[in-house]
């Protein structure tokens, strides 16, 4: 994010201010990440349990698309973006800011999507196999795993002109350096919001809903099966990985 000097209109030029500053920083991350995302790569393909074999695939899927969002943000696009302008450019290998928009948007969208298969496929395993679900169940994951990569397709065929906004867009901002990293283009994302916000709560309804619904129905069967059986043990198993994953959903959300 550019910034400028406190009480002044100029660019902060410390090296702590710059994109030479993110873009090394994001690489060291980078580097030091990913041994820890191929151990959990290996975790989950050579360590999980049998007992857990409906759920492996599942669980690689979010890891898959969790890491591969990590490394598009911190490493292949880095997005440098001046506020409060909805503009920026990129700072990582690949220098197409509209693209790397499209990316980072839509893989997050295909966590929220792997979070709700897993949610599912717990709720569907432990409480609703004989049920009408179990016919409907394949035909809904299909439909949202379409909807991923098409939700945040509108925005990007509708970016403004760019000379004309580019122009607009530098106004807004206090104190843009003539300079950029590698001297690559600003980019300006857009100047109407509602499409994007369109989009926005039409993935939230399809994705954020329906997870909200499976995981609270899971917490609430176990309740209830907890009350008529005698099999702590195994209750108490199941209820915990239903917490982990909530966890690890709930400080993604929070960092995202």
């Amino acid at each position: 994010m550019q910034s400028c000097i406190i009480g002044s209109g100029t660019p902060d030029s410390r090296y702590i201010a710059s994109p030479e500053f993110l873009a090394t920083v994001s690489y060291l991350a980078t580097f030091m990440e990913f041994p820890i995302l191929t151990y959990g790569a290996y975790c989950i393909t050579f360590k999980t349990p049998n007992k857990m074999g409906s759920v492996k695939w599942l669980m690689f899927n979010l890891h898959f698309w969790s890491s591969l969002s990590d490394l598009v943000i911190s490493c292949i696009g880095i997005p440098f973006i001046l506020l409060p302008a909805p503009a920026g450019y990129g700072l990582g290998f690949v220098d197409a800011p509209r693209l790397m928009t499209y990316c980072m948007a839509t893989l997050l969208a295909a966590i929220a999507a792997s979070v709700l298969a897993l949610y599912e496929n717990r709720f569907f395993i432990l409480f609703d196999q004989k049920s009408r679900w179990m016919a409907i169940r394949k035909p809904f994951l299909l439909f949202i795993f379409t909807i991923v990569p098409l939700v945040f397709l509108p925005p990007v065929f509708n970016t403004p002109d760019q000379e004309t906004s580019l122009q607009i867009v530098l106004r807004q901002i206090p104190c843009q350096s003539p300079d950029t990293y590698k001297n690559r283009k600003i980019h300006v994302l857009l100047l109407d919001m509602s499409i994007p916000l369109v989009c926005i709560a039409i993935a939230t309804t399809i994705l954020a809903i329906p997870t909200i619904t499976f995981c609270a129905l899971i917490f609430y069967n176990l309740t209830m099966l907890k009350k008529r059986i005698n099999s702590e043990k195994a209750m108490e198993a199941h209820k915990k990985f239903a917490k982990a994953l909530t966890i690890q959903v709930s400080i993604f959300a929070n960092s995202n």
